[in-house]
């Protein structure tokens, strides 16, 4: 009987063990086919993106050289408009890229993303019958130049993977070794392709990837001193009512507008830029439990913390309410014109009323002596480019920013449209074309532009 049960419980761990066997096979062979799959698609995927970003590089080539001889303002527009899609079409195909080659393609990312804007930048001065000067065309070859050079490698680096996927499945057998192989050799081939863009030259015109944005100096700290960051505490004490003992040194931050960094009562973190000792930034570690105020509660308070610190000559524009901190905007104002880039912004609790966030960089970057054109068109005439369907409420002068951070003078028109919305309309004050149409949005949560 004894002998029986042990054979008979030996039959059932053999029968289970290649049962176990079995399963564990399939698992493996159905793991591998289902990881193949995936390789297979992902390079797939990534043959195809690398395939469409040279078409539409190529298409920017040649769109580049015809924009070079076009003569015509019909001609010069539809390049210029061409370029814009091709170069949305090339961003978009470089953006699924493996994240691996991520820190290899900031070049030409901003290659790419500059042909667009700069395209734009050109189909705009076209619009407003200005003629395309020769400087300009100049760099439209030099792009053009680029754009092949550019082709040329990443047509190779296709060629490279088509090549490396043969050879090493022959050799190995392993498909997806030679994907590997040839993957990692991508990274390296757009590093070189990167490396090309030492004597890139630069691009100067009005648009937010020019050159002169990424290099930009805050000009209100222009010529002022450098202080110590003993003198920065001071400072932050000063401007906070607080005891200069409570006020502790964390860092020096570098950048284009190099800062002191602090931390007060370890509830709030402040920034003093170098030159001049100016407050740049505050922002307390706040959690609001209950509104208490409200939105003209917190502009008084902010007016009040303005006044208190030497901050004047401000209008407000807009305003947000964000867990249950209050950010108003306020721009600079002088002899009735508003200058929107001399941004500063503060944001009230509306518990307790305490200033929790300072944000002064919109005005250390911008703000300056600025000469208003004398040639100008009347306010009558400026009125004549709004649309008759809008009603006039209110007008002033303004200087705005353009996409490119540059900026015009404009007449601002405050209208009321025929469903009772409100309408901005900024009208050029020396060509009397719009310049911009903004649609104001107000809700329980703020007043913001769209």
């Amino acid at each position: 009987m004894g002998k029986k049960l042990k054979k008979r419980c030996l039959v059932r761990l053999v029968s289970f063990g290649i049962f176990l066997f079995a399963v564990l096979t399939t698992f493996s062979i159905t793991g591998n086919v289902m990881a193949n799959k995936y390789r297979t698609n992902l390079e797939y995927s990534y043959f195809k993106n690398l395939s469409e970003l040279s078409g539409y590089i190529s298409s920017i080539e040649v769109s580049l050289s015809k924009g070079v001889y076009a003569n015509t303002k019909t001609q010069q527009h539809g390049l210029a408009s061409k370029l814009m899609v091709q170069s949305a079409g090339a961003k978009s195909a470089l953006s699924q890229l493996p994240n691996s080659s991520a820190e290899n393609l900031t070049d030409i990312n901003k290659f790419i993303s500059q042909v667009g804007d700069f395209s734009n930048y050109l189909s705009n001065k076209i619009d407003k019958g200005e003629e395309i000067s020769d400087s300009e065309l100049d760099k439209l070859k030099s792009l053009g130049e680029y754009a092949k050079n550019v082709n040329t490698e990443v047509k190779d680096i296709m060629a490279s993977i088509d090549s490396q996927s043969s050879n090493v499945s022959l050799l190995s057998g392993n498909h997806n070794d030679s994907f590997l192989t040839s993957t990692s050799s991508v990274a390296v081939s757009f590093k070189d392709i990167n490396n090309q863009f030492t004597n890139y030259p630069t691009l100067i015109y009005d648009g937010p990837f020019s050159d002169h944005i990424m290099n930009m100096k805050p000009k209100f700290l222009e010529g002022k001193p450098d202080i110590s960051k003993e003198e920065a505490a001071k400072k932050v004490a000063s401007f906070l009512e607080s005891d200069v003992s409570k006020v502790k040194y964390i860092a020096e931050c570098e950048g284009n507008m190099p800062t002191y960094k602090f931390k007060v009562n370890d509830t709030a973190e402040v920034s003093v830029t170098k030159s001049g000792g100016y407050i740049n930034c505050i922002l307390k570690n706040k959690e609001v439990s209950e509104l208490k105020l409200s939105y003209n509660d917190a502009k008084n308070i902010a007016k009040e913390f303005m006044s208190k610190n030497g901050i004047r000559n401000t209008k407000e524009s807009y305003y947000i309410i964000d867990n249950g901190i209050c950010t108003i905007n306020y721009a600079y104002t002088k002899e009735n014109v508003i200058y929107y880039k001399d941004l500063i912004k503060i944001g009230v609790a509306l518990d307790t009323g305490e200033v929790a966030y300072f944000d002064s960089t919109g005005f250390m970057m911008n703000h300056t002596t600025r000469e208003i054109p004398k040639e100008i068109i009347s306010l009558e005439e400026a009125k004549e480019s709004v649309s008759k369907r809008l009603k006039i409420i209110n007008d002033n002068l303004a200087m705005i920013p353009t996409l490119g951070l540059n900026e015009v003078l404009c007449y601002s028109f405050e209208c009321e449209g025929e469903n009772k919305e409100k309408v901005l309309v900024y009208i050029n004050a020396k060509t009397g074309l719009e310049e911009q149409i903004y649609v104001v949005i107000s809700s329980d949560n703020g007043i913001l532009v769209m």
